[in-house]
């Protein structure tokens, strides 16, 4: 999927899905596929509520000129936010969760299946919060262990040129220290929460809700930051929490993808899964699987430090195998090497 080119109209989407099958769908937040603008065009695919609509582009209608600008690069610490007087209210997060709230408050959700995709910028760059929340974190480092010593000469070079671009701001000690990003990070938590307790005890006894990421954050790992063409688990290992109305307790081993996540809701709303949907329900899955291209593949472009870099990476159990098209392809032992230190 191309960020830059939207999908065709003949190409049904997860909302397309429900919304044939009777569900009222909602999608508030950032959204990447309508082949426009980073922070999207402010307009609603038909498959979901106009009424709900939220992508960047809306966030940033809602600023004045100077508010995007600070929005933008100009909130780097307390005395920022103390003087620009940046509460939640500001923040794309807080709106975001306001009119998911406000949706599930809505008579009309006892009366007809829903579908709701709430989708947070946040805890992304540039880490906007309360100024209480990065008080919090002033004085917290995060300790990377063996995986800050990894000097990256067995690795592929364009790991190396990333290194380079982006300096990583860990020392010797191994200490990752960014308050911006972990209060951001427990602010987010917070909205969701602000979301999640918003349900009513009807709507709690036969929803189902899944919380996941796109991706991770190096934060200092192997000498690198932000994300980009990898596939260590800092940046590819993102939570995937699946709650159930019943408070079933259960565990899934093997590896999934993103990809799987569309067929399993598909199941528990008993809609059919068409034969060229790719991906499986993980919650029948029985037997340890490799997660292959078709299942987990990666092609990220990152300008900062070199281009187009195209990446595919195969996970088992035991072994992660990453093909990388310009420079080395990588093989880790999981069990072995899990900080994927040796190649």
């Amino acid at each position: 999927m191309d960020n830059n080119v939207a999908p065709g109209k003949n190409i049904s989407t997860m909302g397309r899905y429900f919304k044939d099958a009777g569900y009222h769908t909602c999608y508030i937040g950032k959204w990447h596929l309508d082949g426009h603008d980073y922070f999207g065009t402010g307009e609603c695919p038909p498959e979901w509520d106009a009424d709900y609509w939220f992508d960047g582009a809306n966030y940033l209608s809602e600023l004045t000129e100077k508010e995007i600008s600070l929005w933008r690069n100009g909130l780097n610490s307390v005395e920022d936010l103390q003087a620009n007087h940046i509460d939640e209210t500001f923040t794309w997060a807080h709106r975001i969760s306001n009119r998911a709230v406000d949706f599930l408050q809505q008579p009309a959700r006892a009366e007809e299946p829903f579908l709701m995709v709430v989708s947070y910028d946040e805890p992304h760059h540039p880490f906007t919060c309360p100024v209480e929340y990065l008080e919090k974190y002033a004085d917290f480092y995060y300790e990377l262990g063996e995986k800050a010593q990894d000097d990256l000469a067995n690795k592929p070079e364009h790991h190396r040129l990333w290194a380079q671009a982006m300096p990583s701001p860990v020392g010797d000690d191994g200490l990752y220290h960014h308050p911006l990003y972990f209060a951001c990070n427990d602010f987010v938590d917070d909205q969701i929460g602000r979301v999640i307790n918003a349900l009513t005890p009807e709507q709690r006894e036969n929803t189902w809700v899944i919380y996941t990421s796109d991706h991770g954050e190096m934060m200092g790992a192997h000498k690198l930051i932000s994300k980009g063409a990898a596939m260590y688990d800092d940046i590819t290992r993102i939570p995937l929490i699946i709650r159930s109305p019943q408070g079933e307790r259960r565990q899934v081993d093997t590896p999934v993808s993103h990809i799987d996540l569309l067929p399993t809701m598909m199941a528990l709303a008993n809609i059919e899964k068409p034969e060229i949907l790719p991906g499986e329900n993980i919650l029948t899955v029985k037997e340890p699987r490799g997660v292959m291209v078709e299942f987990n593949r990666y092609e990220i472009e990152h300008d900062s430090f070199g281009g187009f870099i195209p990446v595919r990476c195969w996970v088992t159990d035991d072994f992660k195998l990453v093909l990388n098209l310009f420079t080395s392809d990588e093989l880790y032992d999981r069990r072995n090497d899990p900080m994927k230190c040796i190649t």
